[in-house]
């Protein structure tokens, strides 16, 4: 685990130093168009810190926390 990114709806994304998964979805994670995003099968957004650099060297700005997602990973055999 790189990072653990969360915010109160929307975008940016802010890391937090730790957060609880529960049966919604990460705590403290919300969302402002309930209609199509949250409830009990509202996913967590996983993307490895390996592809986030592969998009830096094609010259994309991208860091962590930039594709909005949830966990920020390394070293998992995707």
């Amino acid at each position: 685990m790189v990072q653990i990114n969360i915010s109160p709806g929307g975008v940016p994304k802010l890391p937090v130093a730790s957060a609880r998964v529960t049966a919604t979805g990460l705590e403290g994670d919300g969302h402002r168009d309930l209609e199509h995003h949250g409830g009990l099968e509202r996913a967590l957004c996983l993307f490895s810190l390996a592809q986030i650099r592969a998009l830096q060297v094609e010259v994309h700005s991208v860091t962590p926390v930039t594709i909005v997602e949830n966990a920020s990973l390394e070293g998992l055999d995707w």
